[in-house]
């Protein structure tokens, strides 16, 4: 046994984090703007993609009326929208490589069948090359993906795409070609195949190494991905059992790969992280209209920030911090609950975030994006709750305080309670940073019994309404009580059964099971027993006499 476990004031801990209610925002964007030109109000404006650039702002294209391939730049302002080609266009990409030159990407359907069109720009957006085919598909390209390639200042950029049909060429294979920064390699065969093209939305750039991942659906229900690093690397699986539909793809500083999709009216998310696999899948809750989510990575950071059209009529987002999704924010702001699809998401280097999305409030299809674009503060966890063996104070917790937009966040902290106080009790935040404020206990003098307070934290700037931390803490007469009521009985033991794994090995219940563990050996097993039923006395009467604490 571990000194804790033979002293009269054995000490056991039970944390529990509890987020917020589910419509609890972290962060207020901007009133929505109108993307697409005013001009075009009266026509549909469709499928908006976004691409942050490293100027700060964004880049956009859309499918305008009168067949234009629309490109618009905004960068603080919206700057006038440029008609990169007209003809019969569909499903447009825009990326920014890294030396600041802008390429779009898109179904060119002017010769009537559907070849890769792209463009670039090397002013910044203000005009374009003329449009060239650069697949040689025999008329079947599908939804070509174009992102950055290597590190610097590279020039590189690597564009996918689906040949969609099932004759000759034309065999749901994914192909790609390269541009050196002067010309295009042949479109080529990839080696894999996807079930539709509806199946491989997902590609992005890794900024750890300059790599590229593309995901797909090999088959019915096998998600895979492949990494290029002037090659294509063998298959890497992901997930088996289900489909999973429109993949969305962003990649964090770390080099972990965020993955996102749509599979029975969900959305699910899974990370991936080099040298260790994928994680179990994460359902993120009624997806609305099919694919309608995306996500972005927060440039140097190893946050990620995802966008859901949700119940189809308004557009919410939520933070990836510390592994966990966070609460909703709602991003469609000052816009009625109307029907609302395919929203983009991109971040750019000063942590600004931002968010477009197609709306049909008039009954024509439109384009519109906010922005999130000053500091912001975010509080995780939302609520800490400890139990504690009376005459003793609990170790420290910790919470995290992180600014979710650019700029530089100041706050100071408060607390209302005389056992309670954290250090430090002020700060400042930039947005590549967590900053880790302890909270500390003096809870000696307080009786058997829960005790309530609450630590608020308060930051300068607009939309950065106070945040909130209850605290609970239970002060219980010994450890094998878990509840903390002041008897030992079987509602402790359905936790310590929850929580029995066997010797050397982990917690069966993660984060919840250090009270059960009470010899403190890392593992709940026989001998933490023992301990446990040296204390049982049923309800309502005090522990047996036999207990160690």
């Amino acid at each position: 046994m571990s000194a804790r476990s033979r002293s009269w004031g054995v000490l056991s801990l039970v944390i529990v984090v509890v987020m917020a209610a589910e419509n609890t925002a972290y962060a207020q964007w901007s009133n929505a703007m109108l993307l697409n030109d005013p001009s075009e109000a009266g026509s549909d404006c469709k499928t908006t993609r976004i691409a942050a650039s490293k100027y700060g702002g964004f880049h956009a294209v859309y499918s305008g009326p009168a067949q234009r391939f629309r490109y618009r730049r905004y960068n603080g302002t919206l700057l006038p929208v440029v008609t990169v080609f007209t003809g019969m266009n569909f499903n447009g990409w825009v990326t920014e490589a890294l030396n600041g030159d802008v390429h779009v990407a898109f179904e060119n359907w002017a010769g009537g069948a559907p070849e890769v069109g792209w463009a670039r720009s090397t002013n910044g957006g203000a005009s374009f090359t003329p449009v060239t085919n650069i697949s040689t598909s025999g008329g079947c390209a599908k939804h070509p993906h174009i992102v950055p390639f290597g590190t610097g200042n590279s020039s590189d950029v690597l564009m996918s795409y689906y040949r969609s049909g099932t004759t000759g060429g034309c065999n749901k294979t994914l192909y790609y070609a390269r541009f050196n920064g002067t010309s295009w390699s042949a479109d080529s065969y990839m080696g894999s195949v996807s079930q539709s093209e509806y199946d491989c939305f997902g590609m992005a750039r890794s900024p750890l190494d300059g790599s590229v991942y593309r995901s797909f659906d090999s088959g019915p229900t096998t998600m895979k991905m492949r990494r290029y690093t002037g090659s294509w690397s063998a298959e890497i699986p992901l997930l088996e059992g289900s489909w999973a539909v429109r993949q969305h793809m962003a990649i964090n500083a770390s080099g972990q790969v965020m993955l996102l999709w749509d599979s029975n009216e969900h959305i699910w998310s899974m990370l991936y992280t080099p040298g260790v696999g994928p994680s179990a899948p994460v359902d993120l809750g009624q997806g609305g209209y099919s694919g309608s989510c995306d996500v972005c990575a927060i440039p140097g950071t190893n946050k990620f920030y995802m966008v859901l059209g949700k119940t189809m009529n308004h557009v919410i987002g939520r933070r990836w911090i510390n592994g966990t999704w966070l609460n909703e924010e709602h991003i469609s702001v000052g816009l009625p609950f109307e029907f609302t699809v395919f929203p983009v998401v991109t971040a750019d280097t000063t942590g600004a975030i931002y968010c477009a999305w197609e709306f049909w409030g008039s009954g024509k299809a439109q384009q519109y994006f906010s922005t999130l674009s000053v500091p912001q503060i975010v509080v995780t966890p939302l609520s800490i709750s400890r139990s504690v063996v009376i005459g003793l104070s609990p170790p420290n917790d910790t919470f995290l305080i992180t600014n979710g937009g650019p700029g530089t966040l100041n706050y100071s902290i408060s607390d209302n309670a005389a056992w309670l106080s954290t250090s430090p009790s002020s700060g400042s935040a930039n947005f590549t940073q967590d900053n880790i404020v302890t909270v500390i206990y003096d809870t000696g003098g307080l009786a058997v019994g829960t005790h309530n307070a609450s630590i608020t934290i308060t930051a300068a700037g607009a939309g950065n309404s106070p945040r909130t931390i209850p605290v609970t803490v239970t002060v219980r007469p010994v450890p094998e009580d878990f509840d903390g009521d002041s008897d030992v009985d079987l509602t402790d033991f359905s936790l310590f059964q929850l929580c029995f794994n066997g010797p050397n090995r982990a917690h069966a219940l993660p984060g919840q099971c250090s009270g059960p563990d009470v010899d403190d050996d890392g593992d709940v097993d026989l001998s933490d027993f023992g301990l446990f039923q040296a204390c049982f006395n049923g309800p309502n009467r005090p522990p047996s006499s036999t207990c160690p604490g």
